[in-house]
């Protein structure tokens, strides 16, 4: 049975797309009768913070649905602050170079980006040993970060790019969410071999029950409530004259949107918190409309809804 190792920043029971998508790739290749373990962070994701029943651990071992997965200690947190983002990461980053030391590690080794910096870590900590390096790039950083408005070109956007750059040089093969990513890959690289890989639900779609007559639309949305997704804005600019917004996640503009909601009492918008996947899957069905946003376009970056 071939072994392998895929490494990680996000991973259930943390919610959002990229922990659902390595889910679902670690489920696929333990179900085609590969031996898959897992490496990621002790879970914080979207909040910040350990959580609970993981708290004060330094390397947590368990086996779910036949995938072993290693929780490593981070330092966790949510903060714009780009310092303490970058804590974040070369915490984690050093956490991972420890279990590369004092451990054995798979022949065959999938690593997601972005974090640049942990891509960067894991594929120069497995230069050696004749591993297959394949890296999974869901986001083009630091193009995206430039483009969000997060990061502004200088030294140290030009540190990221040579970053960038050495982990699509140093991957043996390197998969993509969207065209764009790989033909942003082949453009720098052009013999990089590449492919595309996207996610998608494995659910059964339930059958459209739209039978509105109370003449109010009820539109929801599920999922990261960040800045690329701009909601707060969303919050503030929406005609509510025959709407209400329904509102389910967390993350970076979840108490701008509580305060909102908090300041603006006589606006039918709703903050549900956070539900479980199957949980989630059974609510929608009460709503008429779904939105998929994007406060701006991304080069790249694709949707996960």
């Amino acid at each position: 049975m071939t072994k392998v190792l895929i490494i990680t920043n996000y991973y259930p029971p943390e919610s959002g797309a990229a922990s659902n998508r390595i889910h679902h790739l670690a489920s696929g290749l333990f179900k085609n009768e590969y031996q898959v373990e897992v490496l990621t962070p002790l879970p914080n994701y979207p909040r910040g913070e350990i959580f609970e029943g993981f708290r004060g651990k330094f390397h947590s071992k368990a086996v779910e649905d036949g995938v072993t997965v290693h929780r490593l200690w981070i330092y966790a947190s949510n903060s714009k602050n780009k310092i303490l983002r970058l804590i974040a990461m070369l915490s984690y980053s050093f956490s991972l170079l420890w279990f590369i030391l004092f451990h054995a590690i798979p022949k065959v080794v999938i690593i997601q980006s972005p974090p640049l910096l942990v891509a960067f870590t894991a594929l120069q900590a497995l230069r050696f040993g004749k591993r297959t390096r394949i890296l999974n790039v869901s986001d083009l950083w630091p193009i995206a970060g430039r483009e969000l408005g997060a990061l502004k070109e200088g030294l140290g956007y030009s540190m990221l790019e040579r970053i960038e750059r050495s982990n699509y040089s140093n991957a043996d093969l390197v998969l993509g969410q969207s065209q764009e990513i790989l033909d942003h890959v082949s453009g720098l690289f052009p013999k990089k071999q590449t492919k595309l890989y996207r996610n998608y639900p494995e659910i059964a779609p339930p059958e459209s029950q739209f039978h509105n007559q109370s003449g109010v639309i009820k539109v929801v949305y599920a999922g990261l409530l960040g800045v690329a997704q701009g909601i707060h804005k969303l919050c503030q600019n929406l005609n509510y004259s025959n709407i209400e917004l329904h509102l389910y996640g967390n993350g970076a503009e979840r108490k701008a949107i509580e305060e909102f909601i908090a300041n603006n009492p006589d606006a039918p918008v709703f903050y549900h918190g956070e539900l479980t996947r199957q949980e989630l899957h059974a609510e929608l069905n009460s709503y008429d409309l779904a939105i998929i946003p994007l406060l701006n376009r991304i080069y790249g970056s694709v949707p996960s809804k």
